[in-house]
């Protein structure tokens, strides 16, 4: 992210099976993160398409299966 943009808003969910932190950040709405079985739950909020709009903003839910693994680092 660029050093203008504001991070204010971020949840942490730590990989037992890699030893490693995740963090995530959603720029307006606080993100939630929850292990249910063996997925995340990201639990979100945003406007939708491109706007950045304060208002009219909806709830989103994101699955992602565990265990969470880094990116590789390109060589």
């Amino acid at each position: 992210m660029p050093l203008a943009e504001q991070i204010e808003n971020s949840s942490l969910y730590f990989e037992p099976a890699n030893q490693t932190w995740f963090l995530f950040t959603n720029h307006i709405g606080l993100p939630s993160v929850l292990k249910v079985g063996n997925r995340l739950a990201i639990i979100y909020d945003g406007p939708g398409g491109t706007s950045k709009s304060h208002m009219k903003r909806d709830v989103g839910l994101a699955w992602l299966e565990l265990p969470l693994v880094p990116p590789a680092h390109p060589k």
